[in-house]
């Protein structure tokens, strides 16, 4: 595994594909992937670029597609918010 610093967005999708292989029940699965997703977050690789925080003008947000498994089983988003936007805690069922 690599250093806090170097974590990659590749290393998550690893991570990822490890944790669901490992359990299908939701509560574990994400305990496991929040920090990871911390980690990440506070890379050190430029792994977000300009354009992922760009917001739809009207919507007031965008979803910036990271990574789509072939069979659709796995996806990494990154959403941008304009500061002016906000949304009620919600649910996707995914």
């Amino acid at each position: 595994m690599s250093d806090d610093k170097s974590y990659t967005l590749d290393h998550y999708v690893t991570d990822l594909r490890r944790i669901t292989a490992e359990t299908s029940d939701c509560s574990e699965i994400f305990d496991k992937v929040a920090p990871l997703a911390k980690r990440l977050a506070l890379a050190k690789e430029p792994w977000l670029k300009p354009k992922h925080y760009e917001t739809h003008a009207e919507k007031g947000y965008t979803a910036h597609l990271l990574h789509k498994e072939p069979d659709h089983s796995l996806a990494v988003f990154a959403v941008a918010w304009s500061p002016d936007r906000v949304t009620p805690p919600h649910d996707h069922g995914t």
